[in-house]
């Protein structure tokens, strides 16, 4: 699925401390459509910008990095803050997939 292509290229290209995401329930991480990537700073930056290059090779929906949400042919926009750099996305890329 493209969850598991995208999870197999990352750890090809980058050094992520781990990929995880999947948690009991029917939203997008229950049903293995959203994975997230733990990672920081400039290596996040990267991940997120291969994600967007490759975004037709792994189906992407949407992708979110450091309170900042982005969707093909959408482009980035600001979140509202959540509180803690977990809820903000600063301490990981989360990415969903159709």
């Amino acid at each position: 699925n493209s969850a598991a292509r995208l999870c197999s290229a990352v750890y090809a290209n980058f050094s992520p401390s781990s990929i995880g995401g999947f948690r009991a329930g029917a939203g997008e991480h229950g049903t293995g459509h959203a994975v997230d990537i733990m990672t920081s700073g400039s290596e996040g930056d990267a991940i997120a910008a291969f994600v967007q290059a490759n975004v037709g090779t792994f189906n992407v929906k949407y992708l979110i990095w450091q309170q900042r949400y982005w969707a093909p042919g959408e482009g980035w926009s600001t979140m509202e803050d959540r509180g803690s750099a977990t809820a903000n996305h600063y301490d990981h890329v989360h990415v969903t997939v159709n």
